[in-house]
């Protein structure tokens, strides 16, 4: 049902059912935020009400922490900018003890972008703390 048609029907849009299913995951709307452009999504919280988004996708999280590539990281060109940030982050055993609990607060989808070096940084837990065995945190 379209906003339209739940105007004239009488019925706010809010009401109007945007959720979609991605594999055992819901999410209340189709609006994630990208990995790379909202951190781990805290840094954003005072911009953006993070509970109507559908969800949104960590910056990329690495087995252990990373200091990420030397200044300067970016660099304007006359067709835009280049960066070189060298995926810095905390690591994914800081990412679950320090920001996913806070992030929990909110009653949005958390996806969290995992990536490695080797199969061996995939093996194993992660520490990412699955609940229900459906991947979501």
């Amino acid at each position: 049902m379209s906003a339209a048609d739940a105007s004239s029907r009488g019925r706010k849009p809010a009401a109007v059912d945007l959720s979609v299913q991605i594999g055992a995951l819901r999410l209340r709307n189709p609006i994630l935020a990208a990995s790379g452009t909202f951190g781990y999504g805290l840094e954003f919280a005072h911009l953006v009400d993070l509970n109507r988004l559908g969800g949104f996708v960590t910056k990329g999280l690495s087995r252990e922490p990373m200091e990420g590539a030397p200044g300067p990281r970016l660099c304007e060109t006359p067709s835009g900018m280049l960066n070189a940030v060298g995926l810095q982050n905390v690591g994914v055993r800081a990412f679950v003890s320090e920001k996913l609990p806070v992030l929990r607060k909110f009653d949005t989808a958390i996806i969290a972008n995992v990536f490695g070096y080797s199969v061996e940084d995939y093996i194993g837990d992660p520490g990412l703390g699955r609940r229900g065995g459906s991947g979501r945190l």
